[in-house]
């Protein structure tokens, strides 16, 4: 597969970075900036051409005529837009994806409305919603889904009182009889990996675990987790993203409403235009008498979500001052800042790239992939794949299916069922799986996907 991916700012590159991994595929980067695609291309290794994104000329000296797949991810919706039409003259056979921040740029230009482009990924609407999905519990830093919702994968901290503490994980289905849910990875001493069956949990572990839903609550209690909706957050940035998570959040029955601080006058009038119960204070989010103001000290959480990385981590730090009990959870742009949560005692961080470049790898993997989450900054993955009858695992049980080393299955749907995973469970054609693979595996798994006979 041919890949032409059109921006190599901060989300373009960090797109070139993950399909690198991929098997098969040749990737191209095109950029107006010599030194992004300098930078871009000494990084990752991949091909680069200096021009713009809207000029056909340069489109063509990309090889947009032989691209099977356009990803215009530039920092312009219009140039997005543009690029992507054009490609669709210059080469009638190409599937495009575009990032697009205005939602009303998003049904018309569909091609299954009749426009060009075949899949949209809005960044806000995406960081909101896992924004929304993080106000469930204190020690809840990570939370994703899988089959419509009936599977979780759900990061947490394990703390003190845990029940599986010093207990290998190979014990957790002995001991608690029946449990849905597979321990997949660990993150010890900023360390992801793979959850191997001897492994002890330690107090301190971040862990990642996948979960039939029926099956949370008793995972959370055995984890030691209290998983309850959190209440009154106070979100700092009344942008795109501050106003949808409060928009979702005043939808939500029973709870008070959120209170948002902006600096700018004019975005703060903008969200309290469009919001209704939400109290929307101007100010600035980084002064202890505005964060007082919006009783921050009563807080259960608080979410720093404007466009400026720095703004964000200062933001969060401060508020863990005021109120050092507050989960805090914040936008992070810029990968050399994603290993910081720790080293600053944030319990979130949400890098919004992370999530664009997760809702784009489907569309390049093998046709049994549906869904990807992508977990510890780029460690690992985890992805729901389709089991067809030519499917090199169809017929195996989990024991004889011989994956690849880092690669385990987290839950199994058989139908309308979840079951417990259990190493003599047999894969069958129309099942579907939720597995988790490191980095270095999701070549070699990607082959391993292929039908039987296939030279990959």
């Amino acid at each position: 597969m041919r890949v032409l991916v059109l921006g190599a700012g901060q989300v373009g590159r960090q797109i070139c970075g993950f399909l690198v991994r991929e098997d098969d595929l040749t990737l191209t980067v095109l950029d107006s900036s010599s030194e992004n695609i300098i930078a871009t291309m000494d990084q990752h290794g991949v091909s680069g051409v200096v021009g713009e994104a809207t000029n056909p000329a340069d489109l063509e000296k990309a090889s947009i005529r032989s691209t099977d797949l356009l990803i215009a991810a530039t920092a312009s919706d219009d140039s997005n837009v543009i690029a992507c039409y054009l490609a669709s003259q210059l080469n009638e056979r190409i599937r495009s994806i575009a990032r697009l921040r205005n939602l009303n740029y998003q049904q018309p230009m569909l091609r299954e409305s009749g426009g060009f482009i075949d899949v949209v990924i809005n960044p806000e609407t995406e960081v909101a919603k896992a924004s929304l999905q993080l106000l469930t519990a204190h020690d809840i830093f990570y939370r994703g889904h899988f089959l419509n919702n009936r599977v979780q994968i759900v990061g947490i901290r394990l703390g003190d009182e845990s029940n599986v503490l010093n207990t290998p994980l190979r014990q957790l289905s002995s001991t608690f009889l029946g449990l849905k849910a597979v321990v997949v990875a660990v993150r010890r001493q900023d360390h992801l990996r793979t959850a191997l069956p001897d492994d002890e949990m330690h107090a301190g572990d971040q862990i990642y675990i996948v979960i039939a839903a029926d099956h949370l609550e008793r995972t959370m209690e055995i984890f030691g987790i209290h998983h309850k909706q959190l209440g009154q957050p106070v979100i700092i940035g009344g942008g795109r993203v501050g106003v949808d998570v409060a928009r979702q959040f005043e939808a939500q029955p029973g709870v008070p409403p959120a209170r948002i601080i902006e600096a700018d006058p004019d975005r703060a009038q903008y969200a309290a235009d469009r919001l209704g119960k939400t109290i929307v204070m101007q100010g600035d989010g980084l002064n202890p008498d505005i964060l007082a103001e919006a009783n921050l000290a009563s807080a259960d959480a608080v979410m720093a979500l404007t466009n400026d990385d720095k703004t964000n981590l200062l933001a969060l730090m401060q508020a863990r001052r005021v109120n050092p009990d507050v989960t805090t959870i914040g936008i992070v742009n810029d990968p050399w800042f994603a290993d910081l949560d720790s080293v600053i005692s944030i319990d979130t961080i949400i890098n919004p790239q992370v999530i664009t470049v997760a809702s784009i790898l489907p569309h390049i993997r093998s046709r049994f992939i549906t869904q990807v989450q992508i977990i510890g900054n780029g460690a690992a993955e985890v992805a729901e794949i389709n089991i067809d009858e030519s499917s090199q695992l169809s017929g195996k049980t989990i024991r004889n299916a011989n994956l690849p080393d880092g690669v385990l299955v987290g839950a199994i749907a058989k139908g309308d069922d979840i079951i417990e995973v259990t190493p003599d469970v047999r894969i069958e054609s129309g099942d579907s799986l939720v597995i988790s693979m490191e980095g270095a595996t999701i070549k070699t798994m990607a082959r391993f996907l292929e039908p039987h006979g296939s030279t990959g």
